[in-house]
């Protein structure tokens, strides 16, 4: 199995095989071989069985092509040190590798979300992250001070159970009760209602206005005109949003 898990090219069946069957030292060759044919949802598997061994984490970063998914999973369960290495390996921000791995997880969400290579992978994250109880309606408020608007869309869908067309349709709806019905389902207080309003108001009106502005740019404004609203934030939010808006404004 050993030589097997070596071959230049192994298929997806073969490596199934091959974790269902091998020892670990035949796991983390097979993950450390850019020729096997591992997908997300087996790398998360290999993971989730595996999560306490240094050597097949070590291995999966070593991979030249790592899904944006596993990416995430394994900032959760590896060390600063580690993440660094993701961060060479992988281009992910440093500061976000780093609070990640440090367990402040959901602070560094929004910023992972951000990227623009996480695009095609973030319905399967939304719902991991609800699948794990990750995905609050902290996260979600967060997010919408930042922009993350799509990142809105998908969440709201998955907590409330609508389709993500009809999410969309209506946390952009005007109207007084297309977006509080939406979130009413979704589990979101009233304080929270009323912070995505105004954040989707300040989102509608920069779109509105067009013009080219880059990524950090429009988060810096975004924040800006989120914190100058009259709206009392928790302790915990107002620091978050301060410390992002330095990240931005540099």
């Amino acid at each position: 199995m050993m030589a097997v898990s070596k071959r230049a090219y192994i298929g997806g069946n073969l490596v199934k095989a091959i974790v269902r069957y091998g020892d670990s030292r035949v796991i983390a060759s097979v993950a450390a071989n850019d020729g096997a044919e591992i997908g997300a949802e087996l790398g998360n598997q290999m993971l989730d069985i595996y999560h306490d061994n240094d050597l097949i984490k070590e291995s999966f970063i070593a991979r030249r092509d790592l899904p944006a998914l596993m990416v995430e999973k394994l900032l959760t369960i590896v060390s600063s040190e580690t993440a660094r290495r993701l961060y060479e390996n992988h281009e992910i921000p440093l500061d976000i590798a780093v609070k990640i791995a440090g367990q402040s997880r959901e602070l560094a969400s929004v910023d992972f979300i951000s990227q623009s290579w996480m695009s095609n992978d973030l319905g399967s994250l939304i719902q991991r992250l609800d699948e794990e109880d990750r995905l609050t309606n902290t996260l979600i408020i967060r997010a919408a001070c930042c922009g993350q608007m799509r990142f809105c869309e998908l969440a709201l869908a998955q907590k409330s159970g609508v389709s993500i067309f009809k999410s969309a349709l209506m946390v952009h709806d005007s109207g007084p009760f297309g977006l509080k019905t939406l979130c009413t389902q979704a589990g979101l207080g009233a304080r929270d209602f009323a912070i995505l309003r105004a954040s989707l108001a300040i989102y509608r009106d920069m779109e509105s206005t067009g013009g080219k502005i880059n990524r950090r740019k429009y988060q810096s404004i975004m924040l800006e005109r989120v914190l100058s609203l009259p709206i009392t934030f928790s302790n915990e939010d107002t620091d978050y949003l301060l410390e992002k808006l330095d990240t931005v404004s540099v």
